[in-house]
């Protein structure tokens, strides 16, 4: 299980309008239905994300996981902004060999989780990103969309694939 944070290009909002966060959601339902990736967490914030997940064994190459991630969203990003908002393209305009837009920072943060209290710690942190003083997106975590907080307070689970961090550490206590 790994605790993972990307961040927009220069620290960027760019994930303010609605139709970049169901991008991130969107490949991560793909990744999820596909198995592979066992999504436990996630807060998408105005400028970056955070997840906690699982990459199953049985995928061969986990490491392409996280680059299928970033490149799709990356993609999509660029597609819906040739659209919607052309000069916000801008903004993400590199001078580099391989591309001439980029939309993440490079090398996102990963930890691997080793306990669950560790795993808990970790959730109960990006459910509270959403308040902290310099976001002040909500009153509660609950109520902020782009989090899993709902589903671990209320059970609601409407991003359809979410499970519960807790699944992860009674399947390896039975193995």
């Amino acid at each position: 299980m790994y605790f993972y944070t990307a961040t927009a290009l220069y620290w960027q909002n760019l994930f303010l309008e609605k139709a970049y966060k169901d991008i991130l959601l969107d490949s991560l339902r793909y990744l999820s239905k596909n198995q592979l990736m066992i999504v436990y967490g996630l807060v998408i914030m105005p400028n970056h994300i955070h997840l906690v997940f699982e990459i199953p064994s049985e995928v061969k190459h986990p490491e392409k996981v996280q680059h299928s991630f970033m490149s799709y969203t990356a993609h999509e990003f660029r597609k819906k902004m040739d659209v919607v908002n052309e000069d916000q393209l801008f903004n993400y305009l590199v001078n580099a060999k391989d591309r001439k837009f980029q939309f993440w920072e490079r090398n996102p943060k990963i930890i691997t989780i080793s306990d669950f209290n560790m795993a808990g710690d970790i959730i109960n942190y990006i459910h509270c990103n959403p308040l902290q003083s310099k976001w002040s997106l909500v009153k509660f975590p609950e109520e902020y969309r782009y989090s899993s907080a709902e589903y671990y307070i209320n059970g609601s689970n409407d991003f359809g694939m979410l499970r519960h961090y807790m699944e992860y550490f009674e399947r390896k206590v039975r193995l």
